[in-house]
């Protein structure tokens, strides 16, 4: 290897060494299973270790003649299309609105739309809060050889940026 030193080859895999578990994972996981199961609709199997036979496209063409399932095609196309065309183009106009700077009431209008993000949120911390109230009572079983410390811990609690 004229030219190429170790430590420049190890440069130059490592981006794909750092890669390759997703590849391997999404092969294993996500490629592997949808071309067996293309593979598997030209069988007909009836149970479990029963004897596979061939029957081609046979399924796929029951299922065009299968009234529910092509219901079920046309309602999935069109909540697809009525997501693509409809929803889409309007949250768009709305983020572009809201943005603009002429608009009145804008940061109203942002803290509407992103309230029920913050408000899980907060949820969240108050249960947090209330699971871990009792604090000091955790701190005086582990800590018993300084009790000092803990005396005002549950009535006078210290925030960063408190005065005592």
């Amino acid at each position: 290897m004229r030219g190429v030193s170790l430590d420049r080859l190890q440069r130059r895999a490592a981006p794909y060494v750092f890669v390759s578990p997703f590849f391997v994972l999404f092969a294993v996981f996500g490629v592997y299973p949808i071309i067996h199961s293309l593979y598997l609709s030209f069988f007909n199997q009836v149970g479990v270790g029963a004897p596979m036979t061939f029957i081609g496209a046979d399924n796929y063409l029951a299922l065009a003649r299968d009234a529910r399932f092509v219901r079920a095609l046309f309602n999935t196309s069109y909540y697809a299309a009525g997501s693509i065309f409809v929803i889409l183009p309007t949250a768009l106009l709305a983020a572009v609105i809201l943005n603009a700077a002429e608009v009145r009431w804008k940061h109203f209008f942002r803290l509407t739309y992103f309230m029920p993000y913050l408000t899980s949120a907060v949820v969240v911390a108050i249960i947090f809060i209330l699971l871990h109230a009792d604090v000091a009572t955790v701190h005086r079983r582990v800590d018993r050889r300084r009790p000092e410390r803990l005396i005002h811990a549950r009535e006078r609690p210290s925030f960063p940026g408190r005065r005592s």
